[in-house]
Formats: C-alpha cells, structure tokens, sequence
C-alpha cells in the first residue's frame, strides 16, 4: 500500500511521541499500585480550588470544605484508622516516608459523595487513555469525544490547561524526597501526553460548541424572540440593563457568599465593571438576534462580539458566577416586560437557550486569546 509523506510524517511523529507516553503510562501503574491515583486527581482539583476559588461554582461538591482529610505523613500510625490500609503499608514500606509534604490521603469517610464519583471518573478515564497509547487513530478519537463531552459540564480550554498544570505540581510535590519522586523523563513524558490531550480535547469541546451555536436555535425561536425583543427596544435598552444591574447584583453577592468566595477588598470598582457589562450584555443579545441566519445560526456570532469579550474579561472575581446572576436577573426583567401571562416555561427556555449561545460565542473568543 503506497503511504503519502504527510502518512508517513505523521506516524514518525506520533512513533517518537509514543516512545514518551509509555513513561507516563507505567508512572500511572505504578501509582495504582501504590493506592495514589485516586490521591493525586483528588489534590489536583483541591490545589485548583484553592488557587482560583472562582471556579467553585463549577464543582457544587467544592461548596466551602475539603473533601478528603488531609495527613501529615509521619502522624500514620496504627491509631489512624481513616487511612486506607493499603495506603498505610506505602507508608510503612518506606515508599512516602521521608517525604516532608503532606499528602490528601484516600479516606473511608468521604465528605462529599459526589466528589469522591468525580475523581473515580477522571481515575477512570486517564485509564482508558492509557489503555490506548498504543493506538493513535483510537486515542485521538477518545480524547476528542471526552473533549466534547466537557462543553456539556460548562469547561472548556482554559481550564485543561489549569488540570495539567496543577497535576504536575502535585505528582512533583507528593513525592518529593521519596523513592517515587518524579524524575525529568517521567515529567516530560506525562508533559507529552498532556500536550497531546490538551490538544485534541481542545478540538472537541471546539467542535461541539460551534455545532451548538449553528444548530441549537430553531425558526421558531428566533421568530418568537424577534417578537419580544420589540417590546424589549419599546421599552428601552438602557433602561433595561439597568433594571438587570439592580436584580443580578443581590444574586450575583448571594451566590459568591454561598460558595464561600471571598470578595476583593475594592468591591465598588467591581460593582462598576459589573453595571458596564450589564448593559453592554443587552446590546450583545441585540447584535445576536440581528445577525442570525438560517444556515449558520449563530455561527459567526463569537467575531461579531470580540470587543465585548475582552470587557467581559475583565470581571475579576468570577464569570461563572456573573453568567447565573444576569441569566436570573434577565429572566425576571423579560417577566416584568412582556408580562407573567406570556412568560411560560417554553418562553423562558427559549432565552435562556439563548443566553448560552452568548455564553458560548463569549467562551470561543476567550479560548481564542
């Protein structure tokens, strides 16, 4: 069979790659049968939190606790009848003994059930990556739907950055000064192997995004948005966005005080950039219906709001947050426009499929910086 150069570049390119991910392939066996991979995801998401606690709202289980009780290691004894005891002859073994960090143990008590499903989840899917290293074509194909998977959960490229960046820092970390400690070659292979995930989960969540924003909107949507949205210009924009403003702000404090999210010490500089978005988020959805099309849906919109991305960055404490509040607030402020009568639940499903259509366009520009 004859092989075109670009074929045969491309599987000497992954040959060379390959030879790096069986490093990181036998790292994580190897923390499996020290009982640690459960261990390690578990820190990397808590060290995450820690570090951007305006993610929280992703992870309701990470609402103002630590999952799992952290151990200083020279404190296991025999008394200590929460840890593991497989994670117990580790320790007794020498494998973490000299180690000075502190280690999240794996834990019989779970605070959250939920977080203890999620990590088993990412345990179980960097297993089936490894499962098929071997297989380029396969694990394209697998880290790509996982990609697609993720817009579903509200992630998107950013935040695989983040996961890779605080995994290393915690395998560096957990086992410094052991006999497990991480060496360069394990760090560049796992390195490799992220690059390769970061990529083509990159293009999932990409492709699925911009499937949603050309095909998520039906012409009756649009037909029955551009109605109301008379009434919504009748009325006034600017008026409108400040009603927005005075409902949102109330829910946007509330949200950020339930997900323990400490607010920044020169609130009313916030409070501005909040009530400029606000109302800039109204001539966005003004833009959006204007420029829907048939064929491309919302396709194009991402370009079209550019500038309006990079105002929208600069919210400092948490876009997640600030994407419920002004869905909530907007919702009430439609009710109060064009009346409870009219508002039923199919209305209101419709904008808020809308609403994350901006969200979306939004989500692709920040990628895209």
């Amino acid at each position: 069979m004859n092989v075109s150069k670009k074929d045969v570049g491309e599987f000497f390119n992954y040959s060379e790659k390959k030879k790096l991910f069986y490093k990181a392939r036998a790292h994580w066996i190897q923390l499996f049968k020290i009982n640690m991979q459960h261990t390690i995801i578990a820190q990397t998401f808590l060290n995450i939190i820690e570090e951007h606690p305006h993610l929280k709202p992703y992870w309701i289980f990470m609402k103002g606790f630590q999952p799992f009780e952290t151990t200083e290691i020279n404190t296991i004894d025999e008394e200590t009848e929460s840890i593991d005891e497989d994670v117990k002859k580790v320790v007794y073994t020498g494998v973490l003994q000299d180690s000075s960090t502190f280690i999240t143990a794996n834990t019989k008590v779970n605070y959250s059930q939920k977080f203890n499903n999620h990590i088993s989840t990412v345990q179980a899917a960097i297993t089936i990556l490894m499962d098929n290293v071997d297989e380029y074509k396969s694990l394209v194909k697998i880290i790509r739907e996982f990609g697609s998977y993720h817009f579903y959960y509200e992630a998107f490229e950013p935040h695989f950055e983040l996961f890779h960046t605080h995994f290393m820092m915690v395998i560096k970390n957990v086992f410094k000064n052991t006999t497990e400690e991480v060496d360069k070659g394990i760090e560049d292979s796992w390195n490799a192997l992220f690059e390769e995930l970061k990529e083509n989960m990159s293009y999932g969540v990409a492709l699925q995004r911009h499937t949603y924003l050309k095909t998520s909107f039906t012409l009756d949507d649009i037909v029955m948005v551009t109605e109301d949205w008379v009434k919504i210009e009748t009325y006034g924009l600017d008026k409108i966005g400040d009603l927005i403003y005075n409902k949102m702000i109330v829910k946007y404090l509330n949200i950020l005080k339930n997900m323990d999210i400490e607010l920044p010490t020169n609130m009313n500089d916030e409070y501005l950039k909040i009530q400029e978005i606000s109302n800039q988020f109204i001539y966005a959805i003004q833009i959006a219906i204007q420029n829907y099309t048939y064929g491309e849906g919302f396709a194009n919109l991402p370009e079209l709001l550019a500038d309006f991305t990079n105002n929208y960055s600069l919210i400092t404490i948490s876009p997640m947050v600030f994407r419920k509040a002004f869905n909530y607030a907007l919702i009430n402020v439609l009710t109060m426009i064009i009346g409870d009568e009219q508002m039923k639940e199919c209305r209101i499903h419709v904008w808020g499929k809308l609403y994350r259509i901006l969200e979306q366009a939004i989500m692709t520009n920040v990628a895209r910086m």
